[in-house]
């Protein structure tokens, strides 16, 4: 059985029993608790929960048992990866999240948090806007020297 505590550390040692998932499909989980395997399933097709062979057996069976769920790569952008634990038991995939705090912890930093790339992004609009190097800054400029030529014309 997986403790939440250090599950992290185990899936960048490659943890076999790793499945990663969309936002949405994180989202969707915490907020109901548990998804019937139909409802995985689905979600698997459908291209938000990738890695869920990882724990079938060969009849394609899901093995019962704990298993790590992190919110995709690409979606957690150049930062740590949210991980959870969940529990595959007969015919649904559970939260094993024991705590409500817990809970609405991952639920804020899903919906809440911005991205790595936005966080780098606002940082160098800031840095472009003190050396004056703003793109709308130009923009603003262009559009003075279009109204200074049209009081010359006028004039």
């Amino acid at each position: 059985r997986l403790s939440q505590q250090g599950v992290g550390a185990l899936c960048q040692m490659g943890l076999k029993r790793h499945v990663t998932a969309s936002r949405e499909f994180l989202l969707r989980l915490m907020r109901e608790k548990e998804l019937s395997y139909e409802e995985v399933n689905t979600a698997v097709a459908a291209g938000q929960v990738k890695g869920w062979s990882n724990i079938k057996w060969k009849n394609d069976q899901v093995r019962p048992g704990s298993l790590a769920l992190s919110l995709f790569p690409e979606e957690a952008g150049n930062g740590a990866s949210l991980v959870v634990v969940a529990e595959a038991t007969d015919g649904t995939l559970e939260l094993a999240v024991n705590s409500a705090v817990d809970t609405a912890t991952f639920i804020e930093e899903l919906t809440c948090q911005p991205t790595v790339d936005q966080i780098l992004a606002a940082a160098a609009n800031a840095t472009a806007e003190d050396n004056g190097e703003d793109v709308n800054m130009a923009g603003d400029d262009a559009e003075d020297d279009g109204g200074e030529a049209d009081v010359s014309e006028n004039a």
